[in-house]
């Protein structure tokens, strides 16, 4: 299927959203009976890119053990899968702030798979009860492109399902970091599949933002051994078990040596905790 123009960025950087459709099913649960459906924003890069590193990459990566990422979901609207989603507390998923629309009712979040159409039994689908995205997130040009999940009732927390810890530090360059997804590893042929897992590093900022001239503080860039595809927007970048950032954006065609975005999770860290504290009264780390 064709993708479809979204939206117009200066310098010729275009928005694309790319819609696919193919049969899945997940447990025994009939709203997620339905067509794949994913938002990750592509933009066209400016220039060429910089010089490609060897190694694997996350389309066609490594299956991680099972159960070893219990905070990794999936992001199901509707009756279809969307994006990925990062469990950080029994009762909150962070997502990247595109994919969700806060006037839209029907989201839910999947956890405890390693595959998505897997009837497994650990699994827990969780509605969505409230989206909270961030006052000034905007897409022309891309900005702050997080958003926070509240779940209709407590995930529930085992050796199957459990939240990440959010780093008490930014990531810096040079970092080695895990980026994890359930999205597209062929390109091609689009369907949520199994979890898979990547190592890559984050990527000078000032290089980036040559690349990709709207990118600001509030987001940094990774490349490497390791690259995100369609379906992965909103799930994590991890340094040291600890979650760094939210896949949010990469080159159109998921170009295999060009940076990709996350949302730098360290400048939101407040606004999160702000957030959790407003909705239980009390403070409560996570």
């Amino acid at each position: 299927m064709a993708p479809s123009m979204f939206a117009s960025l200066p310098l010729c950087i275009f928005v694309v959203i790319w819609t696919f459709a193919t049969a899945i099913r997940v447990g025994d649960d009939p709203d997620t009976n339905s067509s794949s459906t994913n938002s990750l924003l592509e933009f066209d890069p400016v220039g060429p890119p910089p010089p490609p590193l060897p190694g694997s990459r996350l389309m066609g990566g490594f299956d991680p053990p099972p159960f070893k990422y219990g905070f990794m979901g999936v992001l199901i609207r509707g009756r279809s899968y969307f994006c990925s989603a990062t469990l950080i507390h029994d009762r909150f998923a962070l997502t990247a702030a595109h994919c969700v629309d806060s006037m839209f009712r029907d989201y839910k979040v999947l956890l405890g798979i390693n595959k998505v159409d897997d009837e497994a039994k650990t699994a827990q689908v969780i509605p969505v009860a409230e989206v909270f995205q961030r006052k000034w997130y905007r897409m022309d040009p891309l900005k702050e492109d997080l958003a926070i999940l509240k779940l209709e009732k407590l995930a529930t927390i085992n050796k199957y399902v459990f939240p990440i810890s959010i780093a008490p530090y930014g990531p810096h360059e040079g970092m080695a970091v895990t980026i994890l997804g359930f999205g597209e590893t062929t390109r091609g042929f689009f369907r949520f599949s199994s979890l898979q897992a990547g190592y890559t590093k984050v990527f000078s900022f000032q290089v980036c933002q040559k690349i990709f001239p709207f990118i600001m503080k509030d987001m940094f860039c990774v490349k490497g051994s390791a690259r995100t595809c369609i379906g992965d927007a909103g799930g994590p970048a991890i340094h040291q078990g600890k979650l760094v950032g939210i896949a949010s954006f990469g080159p159109i065609g998921c170009k295999r040596h060009y940076p990709r975005g996350f949302a730098h999770i360290h400048q939101f860290q407040g606004w999160i905790f702000n957030i959790e504290y407003q909705i239980h009264s009390t403070w409560r780390a996570f």
